[in-house]
């Protein structure tokens, strides 16, 4: 085993904690940002800081700097994080004028003005810059982002601004990630149009519930859609509506008997009814068959 040389200081304090409650479940970011912060006491310290040390999204840094203040690991150095500058409104102008020395942000005005059919408008051109500037999404990756959302009919910036800053708090910062979303997001947008055509939802999206199941149901429970068109037909047998509720508990039952295709269901329901095909006699009860069986002889043998 490698010896560990302790010199020379400076060190700095871990609760001890740290290591005997927290240790086994605390994850890789956990532990970043809570050395970060007692590397730093009694320094104030800011969610910026903590995001680029950590690689964490600024609602991430916040909600794990509230875990370990909860847990009780960091009351005796109560470190204060600052949360970050609010974004500065910046004027159309202001960005021309930017775009004219940052070549970057010159191509992306140019291309993602290409790529939405029309010339940015103001309030478009400061939404590009501000998620430009705070997103924190490489020129590829935010490109990418353009792309898709012009390919489910939404090519205007601020819809891409919205998605921007759900990525930046996702930790997507590069391109092979943005690739990575996309592709999530266009499954789900490909099941979401599946799911409405065969339970007949019209003219709206899907709930955030009715979301959850579904993503459940596939990603979760590897249901196929054979499956989940059958769960959907008993449902509407029963109920007389499309119930995500009622459709997943007939899938999460079939889930516990083991039910993932079409075929093992139809196996399952070809099976002797199990109540019936358990039975068996008792002691008792043969005894009694037997005694019946010596009256009956009985019987015979006396006419």
């Amino acid at each position: 085993m490698p010896k560990i040389d302790f010199t020379p200081p400076p060190y700095f304090g871990v609760p001890s904690a740290l290591v005997d409650e927290f240790l086994k479940d605390a994850d890789e970011k956990k532990l970043k940002i809570l050395l970060y912060i007692l590397r730093h006491a009694p320094r104030t310290v800011t969610v910026e800081e903590l995001c680029r040390a950590s690689g964490a999204s600024v609602s991430a840094a916040e909600l794990i700097v509230e875990y370990w203040k909860e847990s009780g690991v960091l009351g005796a150095v109560e470190p204060k994080t600052a949360h970050p500058p609010e974004r500065k409104k910046t004027g159309a102008v202001d960005v021309a004028r930017a775009a004219e020395t940052d070549e970057t942000l010159a191509f992306l005005l140019k291309r993602s003005q290409e790529l939405i059919g029309h010339t940015l408008t103001r309030s478009e051109t400061e939404a590009l810059f501000s998620v430009y500037s705070w997103a924190g999404i490489p020129a590829d990756a935010f490109l990418l982002m353009i792309q898709y959302c012009v390919s489910i009919g939404k090519p205007n910036m601020r819809y891409v601004e919205k998605i921007a800053y759900a990525w930046q708090d996702e930790g997507i910062d590069s391109y092979d990630a943005a690739e990575k979303k996309i592709a999530e997001m266009k499954a789900a947008d490909k099941a979401e149009a599946k799911i409405k055509s065969i339970v007949g939802i019209e003219g709206r999206n899907l709930t955030t519930s009715e979301k959850e199941h579904l993503n459940r149901w596939i990603n979760e429970w590897g249901f196929g859609w054979d499956l989940i068109t059958v769960a959907f037909e008993r449902t509407a047998e029963k109920t007389g509506k499309a119930s995500f509720a009622y459709m997943n508990g007939i899938l999460k039952k079939w889930r516990e008997l083991g039910i993932k295709k079409k075929k093992d269901l139809e196996k399952e329901q070809a099976l002797p009814d199990k109540k019936s095909a358990n039975r068996s006699f008792s002691e008792a009860d043969v005894k009694a068959y037997e005694e019946w069986g010596r009256k009956k002889l009985k019987e015979a043998s006396d006419k």
